[in-house]
């Protein structure tokens, strides 16, 4: 298996040149059309992106997150979510690199194996950055009202919190 494996990219390669010198197409422009295509889609949505990253720094760092999750955490201990999993699912929807740094604080002060490292690693699989996602996916082709998108990802993200309580309960 490990044989299969590294040869791999190489014979992908080798197809790729092959079927480019085979092909009829001019392919090295057809290539370099695409290129230009993509650096134009990355000019036009570098701003969005800028400012979801700056929002989300400034977010976490001005100490509004920890004040919501330390008032909200008494509520939703009651209903058997834990509190310190809260960064975790506010920072989710906004960036994945933010969340991955709250699953990390919360790894480092409860531990993986605990309850909440569990459901916070079953939300982090199964869940995306809506914001960012729908930004960047929006932006790119010029949509600037998302109808039914932003709400229905908000449903399905509630959908994967609950469900990721259910299956630590079920299965730890």
């Amino acid at each position: 298996m490990q044989l299969i494996g590294s040869y791999a990219i190489p014979v992908i390669i080798a197809i790729a040149g092959i079927a480019m010198l085979i092909s009829k197409k001019d392919l090295p422009t057809e290539f370099l059309k695409g290129a230009e295509d993509g650096m134009k889609t990355t000019v036009k949505i570098l701003p969005s992106l800028v400012m979801l990253i700056c929002a989300s720094r400034m977010f976490s760092s001005s100490g509004a997150l920890e004040l919501i999750c330390g008032f909200l955490g008494n509520f939703t201990e009651k209903i058997g979510l834990p509190g310190s999993l809260l960064p975790v699912i506010f920072m989710r929807p906004i960036s994945g690199s933010a969340a991955n740094a709250m699953i990390s604080e919360l790894f480092s002060a409860e531990g993986p194996d605990s309850f909440a490292g569990r459901c916070a690693s079953i939300i982090m699989g199964s869940s995306d950055t809506i914001i960012y996602t729908l930004s960047l996916y929006f932006s790119s082709v010029g949509i600037k009202k998302t109808r039914y998108a932003l709400p229905a990802s908000f449903i399905i993200l509630a959908f994967c919190i609950l469900f990721s309580l259910a299956l630590t309960r079920a299965f730890f």
